[in-house]
């Protein structure tokens, strides 16, 4: 769990509102690209979760961490301990 909070805390600083990464690619809390967070929905079985959701990001971000995509994240490997 303090790997995914410090993996949180360098990819967004835990903020959500209009915060864009990646040149305008990814976005919110959790830092997805669109087409990584439909993915990794789809492989949920969740297709109602939004993409603009924050609570909707954390969901996924902790399913896909926990399914083994962290290195789905640039800040993965730099905040690994």
């Amino acid at each position: 769990p303090i790997h995914a909070l410090a993996t949180i805390q360098c990819e967004s600083n835990f903020q959500y509102d209009g915060i864009y990464g990646d040149h305008g690619l990814a976005y919110g809390i959790a830092q997805f690209h669109e087409a990584t967070f439909n993915k990794f929905k789809e492989e949920a079985g969740e297709p109602l979760l939004k993409y603009t959701s924050e609570d909707d990001q954390i969901a996924l971000f902790a399913r896909s961490i926990a399914t083994g995509h962290g290195i789905s994240w640039s800040c993965w490997d730099k905040t690994a301990q």
